[in-house]
C-alpha cells in the first residue's frame, strides 16, 4: 500500500522523508490522510486499458469498505527521535565522512580547558564570566591599595582615576557587536515569534508507534548531528538562501528570536574563551608580562605611588587580555583564523593598546587555527541534544513556511510511520480486512 506523498521541500532543504498531513492547505487532520490512502486503495483496485482511458472493477468487485489508521508516528515525536534516526541513515551512508571527521578533531583540540560558557548553559543573565570576576577583584585591591596608602600618610591618591584599565572597562558598556564588528558591517534584522514555533508549544503528537524496521537505525551520536546541522543549517558568513532566519546555527545555539541576538550571543561566547585562552597566555609569556609591568610602573611613577605597581600591572595584564580578544573576535567575524591556543607569534596587539580600545584596526584574515565555522562546531558540542534537536525543529518550519503553498506548514503533523487497517468488501459477499504499516525507513 502506498504511503503519502512527502513534503518535497523538506526532503529538499534537509534530506528528510515526511508527509506532510495538511497537504499544503491550513486543515491539520489525519482525514486527509486516510482519504490520500483510500484514494490510492480504491485506485488499487480498478482494472485500466493499456491507454489508461478507462477503468473498471475486477469480476471480484472488491471495493475499500473503509479505512483506518490504527497508529501513528510524528517528527516531534519522542523529542524528535524520528528527525534524529532520519539524520543517522544520511550521515551513516558515508560511515562518519569527512565532516563528521572534522568536528572530532576540533573536540579533541578544546579538551582540557576548563571554560565556562554561561550564553550556552543558560546563565547568561546572571553568571559573572571569570574575567569579570578578576576585573571586580582587582578594583577591589586597587581601592584597597590606595586606602592603605593614605593611611601611611602618602597623601590623597588619584589611583582610580589612573586605573590603567578604565578605557577598557568604558569600552566594554558598548552593545557587544559595535566592539567586534566595524561600523556599518550589515547584520540581519530577521526574527521569529518564538511563542509560534515547535520548541515553545504544545505539539500534536502520535500513538507511540515504534516501527519494526527501525531496529536497523542508530540515534547519530552528537558528532554526526552536529556535522549534519553545519551542513544544512546557515550561519553568519555563509547564510542560507531563502530560510527564515540568517543564522540559523546562532539560533540552535542560543534560541533567541532575532538574529542579531543571537550573532549577540555568539561573539559575547567567543569573547569569553578568547579572554580565558589570552589571559593564560599572558600569564606565562615573560616578555609581554615584563612590557606589562614597565607599563604599571610608568604609571604609578606619574601617580607618585610606585606601590601601585604591582594591582596596576595585573589590570594591565586582564586589559591587554580583553583587547585581544577583541581583534580575536574581529578576525573571526572576518573569515580568518585563531588558535584556541596562542604562541607568540600569534599576538596581535601592543600593550599601550589599552589605552584606545575602540580605535583598533587591522582585523585579520587567514591565519591559523581555528574559524569562525569550528568555534560553533565546538559550542554546538556544548549544547544538550534535546535542545539541538527542538531547535533544528524550530528552523525547518521556519524553512519550509517561507516556501510557496506551505505557509501553514507544521512539522509536528509531518507523518514518519503509520499503521493502517482497510476493509474489503466483495461482490460475493466475502469481506475481510488487511492491516499494514509502512514508513520511511
Amino acid at each position: 500500500m502506498p504511503v503519502p506523498l512527502f513534503c518535497a521541500p523538506l526532503f529538499d532543504r534537509y534530506a528528510l522523508l515526511f508527509a506532510d498531513c495538511s497537504y499544503q492547505t491550513d486543515t491539520l487532520s489525519e482525514d486527509a490522510v486516510t482519504a490520500h490512502l483510500l484514494n490510492y486503495a480504491q485506485r488499487n483496485l480498478m482494472l485500466q486499458d493499456p491507454a489508461g482511458l478507462t477503468s473498471a472493477k475486477s469480476f471480484t468487485g472488491l471495493s475499500v469498505s473503509d479505512l483506518t489508521l490504527l497508529q501513528t508516528r510524528y517528527a516531534s515525536d519522542a523529542g524528535g527521535l524520528p528527525v534524529r534516526e532520519e539524520i543517522a541513515a544520511y550521515m551513516t551512508a558515508d560511515p562518519l565522512g569527512e565532516a563528521a571527521g572534522e568536528v572530532t578533531s576540533l573536540l579533541s583540540s578544546w579538551k582540557g580547558l576548563s571554560i565556562d560558557l554561561p550564553e550556552l548553559t543558560g546563565n547568561g543573565g546572571s553568571q559573572t564570566s571569570a574575567w569579570e570576576k578578576r576585573r571586580e577583584e582587582n578594583q577591589r585591591e586597587i581601592g584597597e591599595a590606595q586606602e592603605q596608602l593614605e593611611e601611611n600618610g602618602a597623601g590623597e591618591t588619584d589611583a582610580e582615576d589612573s586605573d590603567p584599565a578604565k578605557m577598557v572597562d568604558e569600552f566594554r558598556k558598548n552593545p557587544v557587536l559595535d566592539q567586534v564588528l566595524d561600523r556599518g558591517t550589515p547584520v540581519s534584522d530577521s526574527s521569529v515569534a518564538l511563542e509560534g514555533l515547535p520548541s515553545h508549544r504544545n505539539l500534536h503528537a502520535g500513538t507511540g508507534l515504534v516501527p519494526a524496521n527501525v531496529r536497523t537505525a542508530e540515534e547519530p551520536n552528537a558528532v554526526l548531528l552536529d556535522a549534519y546541522l553545519a551542513e544544512k543549517c546557515g550561519c553568519w558568513q555563509r547564510e542560507k538562501e531563502g530560510s527564515r532566519l540568517s543564522y540559523e546555527l546562532e539560533y540552535i545555539l542560543f534560541g533567541k528570536e532575532s538574529d542579531r541576538d543571537n550573532l549577540t550571543s555568539m561573539a559575547k561566547e567567543l569573547l569569553l574563551v578568547r579572554t580565558v585562552c589570552n589571559a593564560a597566555f599572558l600569564a606565562e609569556d615573560g616578555a609581554r608580562r615584563a612590557a606589562a609591568e614597565s607599563f604599571a610602573l610608568g604609571i604609578s611613577v606619574v601617580t607618585a605611588n610606585p606601590a601601585l605597581k604591582e594591582v596596576f600591572t595585573a589590570a594591565v595584564l586582564l586589559a591587554w587580555s580583553y583587547v585581544e580578544s577583541v581583534q580575536d573576535v574581529k578576525t573571526l567575524l572576518a573569515g580568518g583564523k585563531v588558535p584556541l591556543v596562542k604562541t607568540g607569534a600569534d599576538w596581535s596587539t601592543d600593550v599601550d593598546d589599552i589605552l584606545r580600545p575602540g580605535s583598533l584596526t587591522g582585523r585579520r584574515e587567514g591565519g591559523r587555527g581555528l574559524s569562525y565555522g569550528d568555534y560553533l562546531q565546538i559550542f554546538l558540542y556544548l549544547v544538550p541534544e534535546k535542545t539541538k534537536t527542538a531547535r533544528f525543529l524550530d528552523v525547518c518550519e521556519a524553512d519550509i513556511r517561507c516556501t510557496e503553498g506551505n505557509a501553514n506548514f507544521r512539522i509536528d503533523w509531518c507523518l514518519d510511520a503509520f499503521v493502517v487497517r482497510a476493509e474489503y468488501a466483495g461482490s460475493f459477499g466475502d469481506r475481510f480486512a488487511v492491516e499494514k504499516e509502512a514508513s520511511y525507513h
